[in-house]
């Protein structure tokens, strides 16, 4: 081969490796696109759970505004209401009321 050609191919071969370095190690490069990739992949996972979250509040919410007995549940879980005439028993842990007396 010609000397001029053997430096041409051991410039464009620099030339090649710079820019593959480039491509994997660079600002936009492979490496990057994984990160973007992994970072994406969470954000899809926590939308998703919002997205649930935000459909089980509006299936509460719907309910509070239609469904009367819902409404009375709640009130009983919640706020400890009793109906007018209703007896509330509450029983007491002997365990408990030990150790508050200490």
């Amino acid at each position: 081969m010609i000397r001029t050609e053997k430096i041409l191919i051991y410039i464009l071969s620099f030339v090649l490796i710079g820019v593959l370095i480039f491509i994997t190690f660079g600002k936009d490069g492979f490496r990057n696109i994984a990160e973007l990739r992994k970072k994406r992949d969470a954000i899809i996972e926590t939308n998703e759970k919002i997205a649930d979250r935000n459909r089980k509040t509006a299936g509460i919410i719907n309910r509070l505004a239609t469904d009367t007995e819902y409404i009375e549940h709640m009130a009983r879980q919640e706020l400890g209401m009793v109906k007018e005439g209703e007896i509330v028993i509450q029983f007491v842990d002997k365990k408990e009321t030990l150790k508050n007396d200490k």
